[in-house]
C-alpha cells in the first residue's frame, strides 16, 4: 500500500460513522395521555399471567377487537377449551359481561373517565418515570414505572411509540414481586370486524344481573371484573384469572380492598362506593 493511500484510510478510519438520531424520549404524562386516549382499530391476541406466592403462574389469553370510540370485544380463553370462559363488550353505553360457567350476564352503565381525570389519579399514588421499553409484539415501546411514596415498584405500562397504544401491563406486589402481567403476542393495526361482535346475546336460561344489587357495590371495578359472591360483609370479584375482595368492618367501618390490587385501582374502586352514597 503507498504511503498517500495508507494516510487516506487512516484519515478515514479516524471519521466518526454518524449515528442515527435517536427518538426524544417523551415525558410520562404525555405517553399516559397517549395510551388512555388512543383512537386506533384493531385486533389482538394478549396473553395474561397472574403469579402467585407460592404457585405456579394462572394463565390465560384474550381475543381482542377494537372499534372506533373506545367500543371493545374481548373473549377471554382459559385452557385449551375452544369457547371463550368470559366474554367482555363496551358499546359505547354499556359493559356486558358473560360468563358462560356461570350461566350469567352482567349488564351496566359504561363507567368514564377522561385522560386527563385518570392521569391526576395516578399523580396520586405513583412517581411516574419513563425507560426505553425495548419491543412488545414487535413494535417498539417507551416504558413508564410507577413508584407508590416509599419508592417501591407497583406498575408499569410499555407504550407503542407510534401508535400510543398500550401494549404491555405489569402489576407489582409492595415488595416488587410480579403479580400480573398482561401482554399483547400479535396486533393487526386496522383490521376490518364486524359490528355485530358488539352485540352480545346470551343463550335461554342465562341469569341477568345488573351491576347494582348488594349491600355494598361500587360504580367502578377494573376492567373485566365482575362479582363472584358477596354477604354483607365481602364482595369478591373475579375476571376469570385474578380475584380481589372489598371488605367491611364489622361495626360499620370504612371498606377495604384485600388482595393484589394496585393503589390507583383500589382508590378508584373505594371512591366510587363513596359516590354511590
Amino acid at each position: 500500500m503507498t504511503k498517500v493511500k495508507l494516510l487516506g484510510f487512516l484519515l478515514l478510519a479516524a471519521v466518526p460513522l454518524q449515528a442515527a438520531p435517536r427518538a426524544p424520549k417523551p415525558g410520562a404524562d404525555e405517553l399516559i395521555l397517549r395510551a388512555l386516549g388512543a383512537s386506533a382499530s384493531y385486533s389482538a391476541v394478549e396473553r395474561v399471567q397472574v403469579f402467585r406466592a407460592g404457585a405456579k403462574p394462572k394463565a390465560s389469553k384474550a381475543l381482542i377487537w377494537v372499534f372506533p370510540g373506545g367500543k371493545t370485544r374481548r373473549e377471554v380463553m382459559i385452557g385449551r377449551k375452544k369457547a371463550p370462559a368470559m366474554i367482555h363488550v363496551r358499546d359505547g353505553r354499556e359493559i356486558s359481561i358473560y360468563w358462560p360457567g356461570k350461566k350469567k350476564l352482567w349488564r351496566g352503565p359504561s363507567p368514564s373517565e377522561t385522560p386527563a381525570a385518570a392521569l391526576a389519579r395516578l399523580h396520586s399514588v405513583y412517581e411516574l418515570s419513563v425507560y426505553a421499553g425495548g419491543r412488545v409484539a414487535k413494535r417498539l415501546t417507551w416504558r413508564v414505572n410507577m413508584r407508590n411514596s416509599s419508592g417501591a415498584l407497583r406498575r408499569s405500562l410499555w407504550v407503542d411509540r407510534e401508535t400510543g397504544l398500550a401494549l404491555k401491563r405489569e402489576i407489582y406486589r409492595p415488595d416488587e414481586s410480579l403479580a400480573r402481567r398482561e401482554r399483547i403476542v400479535k396486533l393487526e393495526l386496522g383490521a376490518e370486524a364486524s359490528p355485530s361482535l358488539l352485540r352480545l346475546e346470551a343463550p335461554s336460561g342465562t341469569e341477568a344481573v345488573a351491576f347494582n344489587a348488594s349491600p355494598f357495590f361500587p360504580q367502578w371495578a377494573p376492567d373485566g371484573f365482575i362479582p363472584t359472591d358477596s354477604s354483607s360483609s365481602l364482595m369478591s370479584f373475579s375476571d376469570g384469572a385474578d380475584t380481589y375482595a372489598i371488605e367491611r368492618p364489622s361495626g360499620g367501618g370504612k371498606p377495604v380492598i384485600v388482595g393484589d390490587l394496585a393503589e390507583d385501582d383500589a382508590v378508584k374502586v373505594l371512591a366510587s362506593l363513596e359516590e354511590r352514597k
